[in-house]
């Protein structure tokens, strides 16, 4: 199962309302967001950007 986000060009998405734990600043990078908290970890990945939009890809 692969989990898509569409967000307009050049916007981040939102976790914010997700339950994740703060994002972990010293693994993300502009094209890769990474949660993790006691060994869970989340990794969001854009995907595919054009014009319009971007595709995140929960990994």
């Amino acid at each position: 199962m692969t989990l898509g986000i569409a967000t307009e060009s050049g916007q981040l998405p939102s976790a914010d309302d997700a339950g994740l734990p703060t994002l972990d600043a010293e693994a993300t990078e502009p094209a890769d967001k990474w949660w993790s908290h006691d060994g869970s970890t989340v990794h969001l990945e854009l995907h595919e950007w054009s014009g319009d939009e971007d595709i995140w890809v929960a990994c």
